[in-house]
């Protein structure tokens, strides 16, 4: 993955590092998008989920398959052409399935809850466009048995967006190729297009836009908005504001969150003190650096003090068990140990750390006031995964917490 290896790397933040450029070069469109991804993927249990994932994905993609022992039948696996696999016996395929099989449903549960608890697509790469995509384009049929394989094409006969399909797989699927159906979609930059119509139509029945942000989450309050692109620029401006400002109304029926659909009781939030008011992605690197650079600290300082207290249990034991010497010297000894402890115990405060950064080496130096606001700002949102109210707009009232810090 791409991003796997982005929030787990050793190195010590520095600003100039290209995860705040990157951060950096957000667009203004996709600024909201982009910090909730920055925000979930700097959450402890975010970073284990991906982790867990990308060591499954690895597993997953080691091939096998039976070794034959009549040249005349061929197996699912030749089907595919899979040439590059292993060859193993029949009992260590059997077995090997059993675990794929495992592996794969956990995978799978995986992507599930990292999509809808912690609102992240894992492959940032993918470019999602369901409405024109073949269904089976990265599908991975490697191990599957063949009921399996007719389930997925059965799903597939009934969505009722894939008539479009064509070519052998839309004869499969219809009984025949629909060559009077009229498909296309297009890449942009910040959004994917996508468009069909049937020959003897005036409308179409396929027509979308959908968001391709440089950062991709799975945004449950998203609605879509009938426009005409042809229209003047100025009048789609005015329709979108006014839809926006009537929606924002207090006074107004508003329109229901997922959350309060489905009947949880749910405020509107604020957001946490000294959070910027108007962000910018320049903002918004430096609040992130400043929250890296004092969580690394923090992790670094519990670490040294991990180590002073297991050689201070390590040598007080080594003199307690040493025979050569008497009680009174064993007390002396350990008496001089911690003494020695207390001196190198790690003592330093999180205000300490602001100030440290503000006369650090970095090539950017704030002010230690400034790096507890920016620190502060950004700190629930991370660490309670609160992000998702940037989306929402909205929090659980049962799961509310102070919200000012």
């Amino acid at each position: 993955m791409d991003y796997n290896d982005e929030f787990t790397e050793d190195t010590f933040p520095r600003r100039t590092d290209d995860r705040y450029k990157r951060i950096e070069n957000f667009k203004p469109y996709e600024l909201t998008h982009c910090i909730v991804f920055e925000m979930a993927g700097r959450n402890k249990e975010v970073r284990a989920s991906i982790q867990l994932l990308a060591s499954i994905e690895e597993v997953l993609k080691i091939r096998y398959k039976k070794i034959p022992n009549n040249k005349e039948t061929i197996d699912i696996d030749e089907l595919l052409g899979i040439d590059d696999a292993v060859e193993v016996s029949k009992e260590k395929y059997a077995q090997l399935e059993k675990q794929r099989r495992k592996f794969k449903e956990t995978f799978d549960e995986g992507i599930h809850i990292l999509r809808n608890k912690y609102y992240i697509h894992y492959n940032q790469n993918t470019v999602n466009i369901p409405e024109i995509e073949n269904p089976f384009k990265e599908k991975d049929f490697t191990g599957m048995s063949i009921e399996e394989i007719e389930e997925e094409f059965s799903i597939a006969l009934n969505s009722p967006m894939m008539k479009h399909i064509s070519g052998g797989i839309g004869k499969f699927l219809h009984g025949e190729e629909y060559p009077d159906y009229k498909s296309d979609h297009n890449i942009f930059e910040g959004f994917v297009t996508a468009r069909g119509i049937e020959s003897r139509c005036k409308t179409f029945n396929i027509s979308s836009i959908n968001t391709h942000f440089q950062r991709k989450i799975y945004d449950t309050n998203q609605i879509n908005v009938a426009l005409n692109m042809a229209l003047p620029e100025k009048e789609l401006v005015e329709y979108v504001k006014h839809i926006h400002k009537t929606l924002s109304n207090t006074n107004s029926n508003k329109l229901k969150s997922p959350h309060n659909l489905l009947g949880a009781e749910v405020k509107e939030v604020t957001k946490t003190k000294n959070y910027p008011k108007k962000p910018t992605a320049l903002k918004m690197a430096d609040y992130f650096f400043v929250y890296d650079y004092v969580t690394a600290k923090l992790k670094q300082i519990e670490e040294d003090q991990i180590l002073i207290d297991k050689d201070f249990k390590y040598n007080e034991k080594q003199i307690k068990k040493n025979r050569s010497l008497t009680n009174r010297e064993k007390k002396i000894q350990i008496d001089e140990l911690k003494k020695e402890y207390n001196e190198n115990k790690v003592i330093t405060k999180i205000d300490d750390i602001f100030k440290e950064l503000e006369s650090s080496t970095q090539d950017t130096v704030f002010k230690s006031s400034t790096v507890s606001n920016y620190y502060y700002a950004l700190k629930p949102y991370i660490e309670e995964c609160r992000y998702t109210e940037f989306l929402t707009g909205e929090s659980i009232i049962e799961d509310e917490k102070d919200l000012v810090k």
